[in-house]
């Protein structure tokens, strides 16, 4: 008996997950800076044989990611039936953050494979005024520009009303 491998039937799959969220583009999650970040690669086997040496790097220094489950065998190979679950977390930094998770694998016979996916996340300083959303747009809210009007009036108001209190004064 023989297992015939063809040069296409080795595959690896990998999703990243931020905070529980599979982040396909820009700009992700919001996450107030130093909170905790946590990423979850999810590694499944696309081909028909078995992966040996199966690993999951990250493209930011610091940032490593363990295994956490799946060998369902504890046979050390990433089965076509299996799913194994990686991990890691740090603290988040300010702005449009971008990392990428590769997973690797090693098939019975030819060279290793691999595979990638992107994930974002944007971190939000405390210290910053808040945000609202205007037509699509993300706009800087100013409480003292939204208040002018009425303490423009409320001058306005005991302006008129101080000089009608000195015409009657000045009546009397």
């Amino acid at each position: 008996w023989y297992f015939g491998q063809t040069p296409s039937s080795p595959g690896i799959n990998i999703v990243k997950y931020t905070n529980n969220q599979d982040v396909t583009g820009p700009t992700g999650p919001h996450i107030l800076v130093d909170s905790l970040v946590t990423w979850k690669y999810v590694v499944t086997n696309t081909g028909n044989v078995p992966l040996s040496s199966v690993s999951v790097t990250d493209s930011i220094a610091g940032v490593n990611p363990t295994y956490v489950s799946g060998d369902t065998d504890t046979d050390n190979e990433l089965d076509t039936d299996e799913t194994w679950i990686f991990t890691a977390s740090g603290n988040a930094v300010a702005g449009q953050y971008h990392n990428t998770g590769t997973a690797h694998g090693t098939p019975p016979t030819g060279s290793p494979i691999t595979a990638t996916d992107d994930s974002w996340y944007f971190g939000e300083n405390p210290s910053q005024p808040p945000h609202t959303e205007v037509g699509g747009d993300v706009l800087p809210v100013n409480k003292l520009l939204l208040l002018t009007p009425a303490i423009a009036f409320g001058i306005a108001l005991l302006l008129v009303t101080g000089i009608i209190i000195r015409r009657r004064i000045t009546q009397r």
